[in-house]
């Protein structure tokens, strides 16, 4: 139904995607009006669902998590300050650069340029090193800093992951019995996906998929879920308990709307 969008907001893809070219620019990024209270507001979110789901403030204090496509760290800072470490993995180089820079003076918090997939567990378990580059050392490889972790989180990054089903295998091994996993998307407004509508508005290059089941094709995104359909996929791909969390209004794309609204789904393994 839709055609050819821009993507100018969101995290990399999230599977193996070794041979695709980095299409992002994380200096960029960061400087879009609005990104980075964007991510302020998606991690507020992040907080007052992780409360829903019952986590206190001060359990949260013992708990690592895993950010998963954690983009220019917009979001990290504010995990970083509520978890007891945070390990931040992001597929693109360009805003790994970016990434770096954002959390290098942040003790608790390592970072990586990976993605997850099916394989992810026993990487993690065996401590396969991964590229984490400093601008002073851009070579830099590092262990992940542990096997497996409590709480994963996943912010606007979703809908570019090419295959969802291995996606989910790889979230589900890296983190440890009831680990909770939480993903964050824009949401349908009035019926209407507007982020697709506004990514479109922006540039007619990149392609939108509506089938969950099919593979993103080089640079695609697809079509935002409703919440049954987000919940529908946590089940589908092996989370129990799941439920959904509205997150209210963010200050996305504030060239084009007074706000994008966000929900936020989330289960255990």
């Amino acid at each position: 139904m839709y055609l050819n969008v821009l993507l100018v907001t969101l995290s990399a893809y999230l599977t193996n995607m070794a041979t695709e070219p980095d299409t992002w620019d994380g200096k960029a990024y960061l400087a879009t009006p609005g990104a980075i209270a964007t991510g302020e507001a998606n991690a507020r979110a992040l907080l007052n669902c992780l409360e829903a789901a019952g986590y206190s403030a001060s359990e949260l204090k013992t708990l690592d998590v895993i950010e998963v496509g954690a983009g220019v760290g917009t979001v990290t800072p504010t995990l970083a300050a509520a978890f007891r470490s945070v390990h931040a993995i992001e597929p693109s180089e360009s805003q790994g650069r970016v990434l770096a820079r954002q959390v290098l003076h942040f003790p608790n918090v390592t970072f990586s340029v990976a993605a997850l997939s099916a394989s992810s567990g026993d990487e993690y378990a065996t401590g396969t090193p991964q590229p984490s580059p400093t601008p002073e050392n851009p070579t830099r490889v590092h262990a992940p800093p542990r096997a497996r972790f409590d709480v994963a989180v996943c912010t606007i990054v979703a809908h570019h992951v090419s295959d969802l089903p291995e996606f989910f295998a790889g979230v589900r091994s890296i983190l440890r019995p009831s680990g909770l996993f939480i993903v964050l998307e824009f949401a349908l407004r009035d019926g209407e996906d507007v982020s697709v509508e506004y990514h479109v508005a922006q540039d007619p290059s990149w392609l939108v998929v509506e089938d969950d089941n099919a593979p993103l094709p080089g640079h695609a995104m697809r079509v935002s879920w409703s919440t049954e359909g987000l919940v529908s996929l946590f089940e589908r791909n092996g989370f129990k308990d799941v439920r959904a969390f509205e997150g209210g209004l963010v200050p996305a794309f504030v060239d084009y709307c007074d706000g994008m609204p966000i929900v936020l789904v989330y289960g255990c393994t």
